[in-house]
């Protein structure tokens, strides 16, 4: 996502406002884009947050909004919520199945070429 900071002046009132957003790419050939926006009026003095969101956060109001499983003022931690446990415990009994599998073939194999062993030398 991509965020615009844009400043109006303190004594500025309106109950539903609307921003419409325009500007020029010049790598595309001055394409001109047409943005609208709400815009939600703040009459507090607000901190920047700007470039301190971490994990994938967006600075909106001062404030940085999380992305899913990250949590904290500036997104800095990852929850956990006992699924990579589970999985861990999945991935265990997984290997231990194979390696059972595995022992067993081996073992089959052992007992086959002893009875044909056997049965060459009688």
């Amino acid at each position: 996502m991509e965020g615009k900071e844009v400043k109006f002046p303190k004594d500025l009132t309106c109950d539903q406002c609307t921003l419409q957003l325009e500007w020029t790419i010049a790598e595309k050939g001055n394409v001109q884009q047409h943005y609208c926006a709400d815009v939600q009026v703040i009459d507090k003095e607000v901190e920047e947050c700007s470039g301190k969101c971490q994990n994938g956060g967006i600075c909106m109001n001062g404030e940085c909004k999380c992305r899913r499983g990250n949590s904290g003022a500036y997104c800095q931690y990852k929850e956990t919520d006992g699924s990579s446990f589970l999985s861990f415990i999945f991935y265990c009994l997984a290997f231990m199945v194979i390696a059972v599998l595995i022992l067993a073939l081996f073992y089959g194999a052992y007992i086959y070429l002893r009875r044909i062993v056997r049965i060459a030398y009688r």
